[in-house]
């Protein structure tokens, strides 16, 4: 009975523990570069890999994002649409705009390797051990207790 409820606290604890950390993953960034002044800004663009980047139009003339390998092309983007790509490799991509030539870009994409977890993550670890050992020790001790009077 004690062993039973044991792994019960332990297991939804773990779980919990699971689930705060499946939510706390870092989330997706969009990073915008604006079309402006028949120019892309900022360039060269500095991403790390799963990064979206959105181009923005803010010229009055049509212009287009393609990537100068056809790994992405926006096609025609009049003032004010967007386009938007997400960069899952880590590498360099020249970019131009097909009716522009002269308009040049560069991103560029690292990938920063594993995330080290944060001290808040760390202290949510030690939080979650006490939690499992406090519930633990509250039930064992309850447990005990209700033995002893019983022997009485």
């Amino acid at each position: 009975m004690v062993l039973s409820k044991l792994k019960n606290v332990a297991i939804g604890i773990l779980l919990l523990t699971v689930i705060v950390f499946a939510g706390s993953d870092a989330q997706a960034q969009i990073v915008d570069v604006d079309i402006a002044g028949f120019a892309f800004s900022p360039t060269p663009l500095n991403i790390a890999t799963g990064t979206t980047v959105r181009w923005t139009n803010q010229d009055g003339a049509t212009h287009t994002s393609t990537s100068d390998s056809f790994i992405w092309d926006s096609g025609n983007l009049s003032t004010g649409q967007q386009f938007s790509y997400t960069f899952n490799v880590a590498g360099t991509y020249p970019y131009h705009c097909e009716i522009h030539p002269s308009m040049l870009a560069t991103v560029i994409v690292t990938d920063p390797g594993p995330s080290v977890p944060s001290m808040s993550t760390y202290g949510f670890i030690i939080l979650s051990i006490l939690l499992v050992g406090t519930s633990v020790w509250f039930i064992y001790r309850r447990q005990r207790v209700a033995s002893n009077i019983q022997n009485i």
